[in-house]
């Protein structure tokens, strides 16, 4: 059950990362409810599983900072989460997240590049048994859409794993 809450966490760390750099465009992009919808893999031997998300986005002030805090669920199981996003200079991307269930925040880097953010996982962590680096990308595909896939890349040799393929959507009040 534990893997299966880090792997959901992973999910929700591409959603925030696909608007513009401006503060005032955060705000007016991002804050707010949204809902994601699709499907992840929790291990290379097992079936996709159908998954949801609900978070809520707050900015924070004078800065290129977002707060994120949802709870995803697969079948009846449910995990909360939060998560910071900061954007640097030349379209670099920083974050730090954190799930229940997670021992140790999860430390991400990328870069942002038109409508595609790509980040990568600076620290491993166990899925399937094994250490994996993960690899988000995030598409933005609408006024009030974006996609996020993600890939897990066993350390070592491996073939990657597709273990992720989310669209959210903003959420009418």
């Amino acid at each position: 059950m534990k893997r299966i809450w880090k792997h959901i966490s992973i999910l929700f760390l591409g959603f925030w990362l696909t608007g513009p750099l401006a503060a005032e465009s955060l705000t007016a992009t991002f804050s707010g409810l949204w809902e994601g919808n699709g499907v992840l893999t929790t291990a290379a031997n097992k079936p996709q599983r159908r998954t949801r998300c609900q978070v809520e986005v707050v900015p924070e002030a004078g800065s290129e900072t977002l707060h994120i805090a949802g709870v995803c669920a697969v079948a009846v199981r449910r995990s909360r989460f939060v998560l910071r996003i900061t954007w640097l200079r030349g379209g670099r991307v920083v974050a730090g997240f954190r799930a229940s269930g997670m021992e140790e925040t999860v430390q991400y880097r990328g870069k942002q590049s038109g409508k595609t953010i790509e980040l990568l996982s600076s620290t491993t962590q166990d899925f399937d048994g094994r250490a994996h680096l993960s690899r988000l990308v995030i598409a933005f595909t609408g006024k009030d859409s974006f996609a996020v896939d993600e890939w897990r890349q066993p350390e070592g040799h491996g073939a990657d794993l597709h273990s992720l393929s989310l669209v959210f959507k903003k959420k009418d009040l």
